[in-house]
């Protein structure tokens, strides 16, 4: 059985679980895991549009209800 078979198999609640003690396993390892490079570039991006004022901020409330309600 395939790991996408696997995950498909399992209910929310234990893709959950998974996923939480995947990230424990992998969180746990000192420098065990190199972010992506792309990663510097959105951070990079991210910081020339706070300093050009082109970015677009939204309060955490409001973004909270637009996800919410996104994703029902």
């Amino acid at each position: 059985m395939g790991i996408e078979t696997l995950v498909d198999s399992m209910s929310r609640t234990e893709q959950i679980a998974a996923l939480q003690l995947i990230w424990d396993r992998l969180s746990s390892v000192p420098g065990g895991t190199e972010p992506p490079g792309w990663h510097g570039d959105v951070l990079a991006e991210r910081r020339a549009s706070l300093e050009d004022g082109t970015a677009k901020l939204v309060d955490w409330a409001d973004a909270k209800k637009r996800l919410r309600e996104r994703h029902g």
